[in-house]
């Protein structure tokens, strides 16, 4: 455990503004390959993944609408197919880390998570006074 950060031990928060910039860079950097990766092979989508997802259905939609293709509205139904399938996924995994997280061993493992990041944060502490003559 010795060198064990905080940092090291939370993950990462994307805020949307970096989510959103993120997004639209890939919306106007590659859209059809975009498209057929996310709609295609893609099955773990991120937070960006979801949002450009979105945005590309939203895209479709106005195109099936301005030219009233049969085939332009086949397409906005296959990849709602697969929005939907996503979706699906992603709400079976919450709800069972949402059962999950009452589980006594869960709960134990997270206080072991806790008392051990803290006790790697104390050593750091008494090591790092140590070797500046501070204690």
């Amino acid at each position: 455990m010795e060198g064990l950060r905080p940092e090291d031990r939370t993950h990462k928060v994307n805020h949307d503004e970096e989510v959103n910039a993120k997004t639209q860079e890939r919306f106007e950097s590659g859209y059809e390959g975009e498209k057929a990766d996310l709609f295609g092979e893609k099955q773990d989508w991120d937070d960006t993944d979801t949002v450009l997802a979105h945005k590309i259905i939203v895209n479709e939609v106005a195109k099936a609408r301005e030219s009233g293709s049969k085939d332009a509205y086949a397409e906005v139904a296959k990849l709602m197919k697969e929005w939907d399938a996503h979706g699906t996924e992603a709400g079976q995994a919450l709800r069972q880390r949402r059962q999950l997280a009452s589980d006594p061993a869960l709960m134990e493992a997270d206080a072991i998570q806790l008392l051990t990041t803290a006790s790697a944060r104390a050593k750091c502490r008494t090591s790092s006074a140590k070797r500046f003559s501070i204690a």
